[in-house]
């Protein structure tokens, strides 16, 4: 399984439009984007990290969520439950 995804695999990995990607992707909203060449891909575990933080809107929220937990999502490492100390 690839890390970096395109629009598509992301709209289907969150089970929305890939219209959606995109605007949440320009308005800030949606985490995990980086341009590479004339494309833009997803990194899979960011997105993964932002599900099972709750898709908070915004960087800041996001990062305080995850701050103590995903270094463990980005290794893999205990990926599919969400630690006590995240509310």
């Amino acid at each position: 399984m690839r890390e970096l995804i395109d629009q598509q695999e992301a709209a289907e990995f969150l089970q929305v439009s890939a219209r959606t990607v995109l605007r949440r992707t320009a308005d800030g909203t949606m985490p995990g984007s980086r341009r590479i060449g004339g494309v833009v891909r997803w990194s899979r575990s960011i997105l993964k990290a932002w599900v099972l933080a709750g898709c908070p809107e915004g960087a800041e929220e996001f990062e305080v969520r995850c701050q103590r937990w995903i270094p463990d999502v980005l290794t893999g490492l205990d990926s599919e439950r969400l630690p006590e100390n995240v509310s």
